[in-house]
Parts: structure tokens; sequence; C-alpha cells
């Protein structure tokens, strides 16, 4: 939103903007899911597990950023901002219903959404690291012993 109104003002600032957008992202991640895991709603295994993938995605939006010279922050139909609005929802199924039962056990329903959303980072991180390494291997073929 800060970037669109600085466009629509024309006050842009491109390098200022990016980095203070995505240190603040950053360290709001730390301190959301920092929160879940001392809240008792997160395993902290679970939540460190997101933290770590989620923070491995932004270093390779950054790498692919400086490297290629692309910087996506979507992956597929899921961005930023979707992945707020899920949070959201995660929420409100927290409040209703946070135990899922399957055949008699119990499990926290934080920590098996937990783990979805892992699989799907790992899914989205590999098939993007997958991407950028062949991307950068086209644009710097080997040639020759010399």
């Amino acid at each position: 939103m800060d970037g669109t109104l600085a466009r629509c003002r024309d006050m842009k600032r491109p390098r200022y903007g990016f980095y203070v957008d995505h240190i603040c992202d950053a360290f709001g991640t730390v301190f959301i899911l920092t929160g879940l895991a001392l809240s008792g709603y997160l395993s902290t295994w679970v939540a460190w597990a997101i933290l770590t993938v989620y923070l491995v995605m932004s270093i390779n939006v950054y790498l692919a950023t400086y490297t290629i010279g692309t910087f996506t922050l979507s992956f597929g139909r899921l961005s930023p901002t979707e992945g707020r609005v899920l949070l959201a929802l995660f929420n409100l199924v927290l409040l209703y219903n946070p135990v899922l039962l399957v055949y008699g056990m119990s499990f926290p329903v934080s920590d098996v959404i937990g783990l979805l959303v892992i699989l799907v980072l790992l899914a989205m991180l590999i098939h993007s690291v997958l991407m950028n390494t062949l991307t950068l291997y086209r644009a710097e073929p080997l040639r020759g012993n010399q």
C-alpha cells in the first residue's frame, strides 16, 4: 500500500522502499511466529519450521532479484496478501475448532495446518530454486576449459 501511495504521489524511493518493506516483513514474521510458538496455539517446532522456510524463501527472492533481475513475491496464485488473508481465516478456525479428530485421535488444528503450510512452502521454494538455477545456467553456459 505504501508503495502504491508513493507512486500515486510521484514520491518514489524504490531502493529505500524495497529495503524497509522487506526488513519490516521479516521482523514481523519473526514476531508473529514467535508469538504463536510461545502462545501454545502452535507447536514450537512447527513455528520454527515455518519461519525457517519463509526466511529461506525470502533469501531466494532477494538472490534472484540480484542475480537474475527479477523480483517475484508471488508463487502461482499465492502472494503475501493472500497469505495474510489465509492467516486471518486460520485464526477463525482456531477460535471455533482448535482440535481436529481423526480416527479417535486428536491433533491441534494449528499443527496440522502448519504442516500443510510447510509442505506447500517447501514445494514452492524447491520449484523456484530449480527455475532460478536453470535460468542462471542458461544465462552463463559453460565454455570449454581454458
